[in-house]
């Protein structure tokens, strides 16, 4: 992607990036970025997760449910045409609370941008703990389905 996310930020979770912006994670919570294009969970699944998501996955004791979501995801909401945003939130829901119950929150996310006179979108998942704040905490990109102007791919209009 065409922001810049050092390698280092990239191996520890703390940040993403569309082409334009790098997403920053809090000190509580970890991201992996999502492969686009053709078949992307085919390429997800191949993919080693940032060493930032294991450690932090591992200390909660949910690695293994980890790799139960990712091939669940990369079968369900993986297709030629790229990800299929309302499969992968289904899948995200109904592994949310097993995250939960080992104290981790777990958030399905999807951005949007116009870039080259095209649409552009971006995707992540985001792993956190309850951390140093007042009330829940939420990743400005959390997809949700039938309120999807809770994401940044509200109003696609061309600037």
């Amino acid at each position: 992607m065409g922001a810049s996310v050092t390698k280092e930020e990239k191996a520890k979770g703390t940040a993403v990036a569309s082409l334009s912006k790098k997403i920053e994670m809090p000190s509580f919570a970890k991201a992996e970025q999502l492969p686009v294009g053709m078949h992307p969970g085919k390429g997800w699944l191949k993919k080693t997760p940032p060493e930032g998501v294991v450690s932090f996955l591992e200390s909660k004791g949910c690695y293994s449910l980890y790799e139960d979501f990712k091939a669940e995801v990369s079968k369900e909401g993986s297709s030629l045409f790229g990800w299929n945003s309302k499969k992968i939130q289904e899948v995200t829901l109904k592994y949310k609370p097993m995250f939960k119950e080992k104290g981790v929150d777990l958030f399905y996310c999807m951005g949007f941008e116009w870039a080259y006179n095209s649409e552009d979108f971006y995707y992540y998942m985001c792993f956190s703990a309850p951390g140093p704040f007042d009330g829940d905490w939420k990743p400005a990109d959390e997809y949700v389905v039938g309120n999807e102007e809770t994401c940044s791919c509200t109003a696609r209009k061309k600037p």
